[in-house]
């Protein structure tokens, strides 16, 4: 039994150094799906409710902010906000936005005028972070960094003073005290930006966001869960080409390890997550040869980070560009799907 954990083991260190696939001009004119499974049910679609990594997962698809992460390496970079400029004592943000952002298509737009969107403003990220005071009872501490955000959300003052919307693609943020790690309180699913419409309209229930995916529907119920391309997303890859590069991913939710790795040998779903222990060594000895073969059928990958113990996900070789990391983000928008060729080709 050692000899064949050791087996394994030189087996999941070839795997690894061998997995980076290159990516190369093709279209496809049929529709791509992302089969994707949780372990547990989606329990929200505000972003306000976040809880679990799952929320996560599929909300920061659909929604968006100033700031984002890069999947890869976790570096702030740029989302609906362009470029920023901070002050020489960190005190000040001045945040200059992209001008073709729109929200989600929904009839909450149409005030007569058969309007099914319209573009994001400077004043929708004022509005969001006001909204996010009356709507999040947990600690607040970079939020209320802000000037006059602790005095708005204790109803001592009508707006929070300390953001200025100066025009509609040029938002200021001024804070109490400089704090390197307040871009990252940007960057959170907390700090999207929302419709005052869409509020207004379904409250909590509202799925109307600016990523790069959206939902025709939420129930907490649902087995399956699936998120549309938006094709009016505003982001562009190095070549020009519109992201993202699928037209749907299909989350499922199934708890049990092994049924997720059936469902993974049988073709059912395009990746397993968050793998450990037992459950790795067996599905690779079992099926070692769809490893190995060239080019291989599946893709063994080690998340990224994690710096006690080994985390490891499986793929089909064909899903390229998703990065795995320890905060459990993930950015679709950059995946795309292709075929890998021999092993000698298109692999490094």
């Amino acid at each position: 039994m050692k000899k064949n954990i050791f087996i394994i083991i030189i087996v999941v260190s070839q795997l690894l150094s061998c997995t980076n696939i290159n990516k190369t001009e093709t279209k496809s004119t049929s529709e791509e799906i992302l089969r994707i499974n949780e372990t547990s049910f989606l329990n929200t679609s505000f972003p306000y409710n976040v809880k679990s990594a799952v929320d996560f997962h599929i909300l920061s698809q659909i929604y968006s902010g100033l700031v984002k992460y890069e999947a890869n390496y976790l570096e702030i970079v740029p989302d609906i906000a362009k470029r920023w400029e901070i002050a020489k004592d960190g005190k000040q943000y001045v945040f200059y936005l992209n001008d073709n952002v729109f929200f989600h298509e929904d009839k909450c737009f149409d005030k007569g005028n058969n309007e099914k969107t319209r573009k994001v403003k400077a004043s929708d990220f004022k509005y969001s972070l006001e909204l996010y005071c009356s709507k999040v009872k947990e600690s607040k501490s970079a939020f209320f960094n802000i000037i006059g955000a602790k005095e708005f959300c204790e109803s001592k003052q009508k707006g929070i003073s300390g953001i200025d919307v100066v025009d509609d693609t040029t938002l200021v943020i001024n804070i109490k005290k400089n704090n390197p790690l307040f871009l990252h309180f940007l960057a959170s699913i907390e700090a999207v930006v929302l419709p005052k419409e869409a509020i207004d309209a379904y409250g909590e229930n509202s799925i109307i966001g600016t990523g790069p995916y959206f939902i025709k529907g939420f129930s907490a119920t649902n087995k399956k869960q699936r998120l549309f391309k938006n094709t009016k997303y505003f982001k562009k890859d190095k070549k020009g080409v519109l992201m993202p590069y699928i037209d749907t991913i299909e989350f499922s939710f199934i708890s049990s390890t092994r049924e997720e790795l059936e469902m993974f040998e049988k073709g059912e779903v395009d990746m397993v997550l968050g793998l450990t222990g037992d459950f790795v060594t067996e599905f690779l000895k079992n099926n070692i040869d769809k490893f190995q073969s060239n080019p291989p059928i599946f893709i063994l990958k080690k998340t990224k980070g994690i710096n006690q113990g080994n985390v490891y996900n499986f793929f089909r070789s064909d899903v390229n560009n998703l990065f795995i990391n320890q905060m459990n983000y993930l950015d679709l928008s950059i995946v795309y799907l292709k075929k890998p060729k021999d092993r000698d080709v298109n692999m490094k």
